[in-house]
């Protein structure tokens, strides 16, 4: 990867929603248009989710509020914070992560501009893969292949983070739950955690970037699979300090 350069600082929305912190990055391309969603933290250290667009994926305007906490009203009353979005038959669907106060889990949502979102529900709860997702489940990943809604996402057992699989038909209802990349898969950056999953399918081949923990240090790290289950060629992509100032301690949260 080239071109590293920093897009967005804390304040750009000028709302005061995202004075204090700017984290997960979730981006679509939308006809000629790119759509923004991040995580904006205010001086009191709330995490909403704040849209914005761009035309070439740089210089961001059109800064609104879009999911605010208590949406959903139940599981997510602390804290959200966006994790994928698709847009199908003009609609978009956002897989969001939110916390009650004391876990993660996984909403859903669906908004005909991509700004104001209805018809909340949670979809994956704690414990459904039952192995590394029994304290929290975040940072999801969805893709439509063929038919087929594919989510991949962050499992913590209260030890480490795993990634983890499901599917659906209708990306609400989910099954088939397994850990697909476990802890050291690459094996240098990832001992500790595999983490914050984004993937793609680029002709028959899915592609995952992750972050990898190494107990001190994040890196976005790539692999590849011929079905999305079994993942190899794993190498680190993204290094701390390739872009210089900003990205020392941790380059993570790819989209």
């Amino acid at each position: 990867w080239i071109n590293h350069q920093q897009i967005l600082s804390y304040g750009d929305s000028g709302t005061g929603l995202d004075v204090n912190q700017m984290q997960y990055p979730c981006v679509i391309k939308d006809g000629n248009s790119y759509k923004l969603w991040y995580s904006g933290r205010d001086v009191g250290g709330t995490d909403r989710i704040i849209h914005c667009e761009s035309t070439n994926g740089i210089n961001w305007t059109n800064f609104q509020l879009s999911i605010d906490v208590g949406s959903e009203g139940t599981w997510d009353t602390f804290a959200v914070y966006p994790g994928s979005c698709i847009k199908e038959a003009g609609i978009y669907k956002m897989w969001y992560f939110a916390s009650d106060g004391g876990t993660l889990r996984i909403i859903y949502c669906e908004s005909s501009n991509g700004i104001n979102f209805s018809n909340f529900q949670m979809v994956v709860n704690i414990g459904l893969e039952g192995t590394y997702d029994t304290i929290d489940v975040n940072a999801p990943s969805v893709i439509i292949d063929g038919s087929i809604y594919k989510m991949w996402y962050q499992g913590n057992n209260g030890v480490n983070q795993r990634i983890l699989y499901c599917e659906s038909n209708d990306g609400i209802n989910w099954s088939n739950f397994q850990m697909v990349v476990d802890i050291s898969s690459q094996g240098a950056y990832d001992g500790t955690g595999t983490m914050n999953p984004t993937v793609i399918k680029d002709g028959s081949i899915y592609k995952m970037w992750y972050g990898g923990w190494d107990g001190t240090n994040g890196r976005v790290l790539y692999c590849e699979s011929p079905n999305g289950i079994n993942w190899s060629n794993f190498q680190l992509a993204v290094n701390i300090g390739s872009q210089g100032t900003y990205d020392t301690n941790y380059a993570f949260s790819p989209s």
